[in-house]
């Protein structure tokens, strides 16, 4: 019978080379290696529509709520919040 001579590496190579914070260098890697991502860490957000980015939103495990409400105050005008 003959023996491996190898070891299965895991998801995060950084880790199993003992690179300190190896978790965010996985991600700076992964941000680098998928453009959309890398266009939106450097802020160019033009060509994303407003679904795309909220698409994202809910990938990254997170609700989403859009909410419409009439107008309270007439004399000023409506407001969009983002929070």
């Amino acid at each position: 019978m003959c023996k491996k001579g190898y070891d299965i590496a895991g998801r995060n190579v950084f880790k199993d080379i003992g690179v300190p914070n190896a978790e965010e260098h996985l991600v700076e890697t992964q941000c680098v290696y998928q453009p959309d991502i890398s266009k939106m860490v450097r802020r160019e957000f033009r060509q994303f529509s407003v679904e795309r980015l909220l698409r994202f939103l809910v990938k990254l495990d997170q609700d989403v709520e859009i909410a419409v409400h009439p107008r309270r105050d007439r004399q000023n005008a409506a407001t969009l919040h983002i929070s």
